[in-house]
C-alpha cells in the first residue's frame, strides 16, 4: 500500500518546524529590550598581610552590574 502524503513526510515537516521556532526565539532575544541587562560578577579574594579569614567569609562575594550596550 501506499501512504497519501500531502505536504511531505512528517520528519521534514518537523525539521521546518523547528527550525522556525528556533530562529524565531533567537531573533526575539536579539532584538529585546537591553533595558534590564544586569550581569552578576564575583569579586576575587583579598589577600593581603591583614588579611583575616574569619572576616573574609563574610564579604559578598557577588557584585551586580549594569551592562553597556
Amino acid at each position: 500500500m501506499q501512504k497519501v502524503v500531502f505536504l511531505g513526510d512528517l520528519e521534514s515537516m518537523r525539521r521546518l518546524f523547528l527550525f522556525f521556532f528556533v530562529t524565531l526565539t533567537l531573533c526575539m532575544s536579539a532584538c529585546s529590550p537591553k533595558s534590564n541587562s544586569t550581569v552578576s560578577v564575583v569579586k576575587p579574594k583579598y589577600h593581603h598581610r591583614w588579611y583575616d579569614r574569619k572576616k573574609d567569609r563574610h564579604t559578598k562575594r557577588t557584585k551586580t552590574i549594569k551592562m553597556k550596550s
